[in-house]
């Protein structure tokens, strides 16, 4: 079982990245791609970098969680990393 402090820090900071991400307001960027026959419009906002800041630290954390396992010992955990 991992920590539960841990997890309780794991937890905090995915759930403060997705409670700022409604709080703040930013412009909105629109990145666009055209070539012949295809456009492409992507737009951009504060939300984006926040989901993925997000994604990052669930990333980080879980490897963080899984190091700690005592099966694991000194094999890689980067299939663990893909879930």
């Amino acid at each position: 079982m991992p920590s539960t402090d841990r997890l309780g820090v794991l937890t905090a900071a995915v759930l403060l990245t997705f409670a700022l991400t409604r709080l703040i307001e930013s412009p909105r960027l629109t990145l666009t791609l055209s070539l012949p026959g295809f456009y492409f419009a992507f737009p951009i906002t504060l939300g984006t970098f926040m989901t993925l800041l997000a994604a990052g630290l669930t990333a980080a954390g879980m490897d963080w969680l899984t190091r700690d396992h005592p099966a694991l010992g000194e094999k890689s955990n980067r299939e663990h990393l893909l879930l």
